[in-house]
């Protein structure tokens, strides 16, 4: 896997979103204000060879995009975005969402974690509640012992519980991200009250696992009702079309946390789920502080 890390500005300037305009300086003597500095991406070759007419990093992306604004594409247009608090909170991947949707479509809320990682993590283009005893981990607090958090935290049940997402606009499927493991239970896939699917987690051992389930055409709400033991990561709210923006920020993460979650097998497997276009890591502030 190879990952290109961009600025939001420099991404909307590549993906051919307008930006605001700079403000007009008010009446009045002052200084002359500096110039407008137009938003730069870096964006090298992918073989780091630095020769002219290499493969850049960013080609698969445009390529996505152009599919999407053609209206060839097979999926929806992928961003899972990484970050700290000035991500978690869902400004900045929320701008970005509706910039890219006001382009090529609204592709639905993307990834929600079950639960959030930290109280103050956010989703603006879907809602979540949760019912029952649920053990809650991120990335950024408490681990268990195990480090398994899936794509940075995770809500686990012994006795049953359940966990409803109501998505902002109609989604087409929903994929489950949970773990397997000896002695789990069961959870049932519910699309506005109708029972869509049962999913066994009994496995062997523990291991990562994915229930992809066709919603009914119109579905906003999908509820997840466990029996047993179970342990979610979340779920990926998707449209057929259109442009999603994954919020994986969480709220004190850092480079040093992310080692808290099994950054191999395990972490691999969840991010390859994804299947994003384009993976963008913004962390700084919660590093800075250690």
């Amino acid at each position: 896997m190879r990952f290109q890390v961009v600025a939001s500005a420099g991404l909307a300037a590549f993906a051919g979103i307008a930006l605001a305009a700079p403000v007009a300086p008010g009446p009045g003597p002052g200084p002359e204000p500096a110039p407008a500095v137009s938003p730069q991406l870096d964006d090298p070759c992918a073989d780091d060879s630095g020769q002219p007419g290499c493969v850049r990093a960013l080609d698969p992306f445009a390529a996505a995009l152009a599919a999407q604004r053609a209206g060839t594409a097979d999926r929806a247009l992928r961003i899972s975005y990484y970050g700290d608090s000035v991500v978690a909170n869902d400004a900045i991947p929320d701008a970005l969402r509706r910039k890219l949707g006001a382009l090529v479509g609204d592709g639905g809320p993307g990834f929600v974690f079950a639960a959030p990682p930290h109280p103050y993590c956010q989703h603006r283009a879907a809602t979540r509640f949760a019912s029952g005893e649920w053990r809650i981990h991120g990335i950024a607090g408490p681990v268990p012992p195990d480090h398994l958090l899936g794509l940075g935290g995770s809500a686990e049940t012994d006795g049953g519980g359940t966990i409803r997402f109501a998505a902002a606009a109609p989604v087409a499927f929903a994929d489950v991200h949970y773990l397997g493991q000896p002695a789990g239970g069961t959870f049932a896939v519910i699309a506005d009250g109708k029972l869509l699917e049962e999913v066994a987690t009994l496995r062997p051992h523990k291991q990562s696992d994915f229930a992809r389930v066709e919603l009914p055409a119109g579905t906003r709400r999908v509820e997840l009702r466990a029996t047993g033991r179970v342990r979610l990561f979340g779920a990926t709210l998707e449209a057929a079309s259109g442009a999603v923006v994954d919020n994986l920020g969480v709220v004190n993460a850092n480079v040093h946390g992310t080692t808290a979650n099994n950054l191999m097998e395990h972490w691999r497997n969840q991010l390859a789920r994804r299947d994003a276009d384009l993976v963008i890591v913004m962390l700084g502030i919660g590093h800075a502080r250690r």
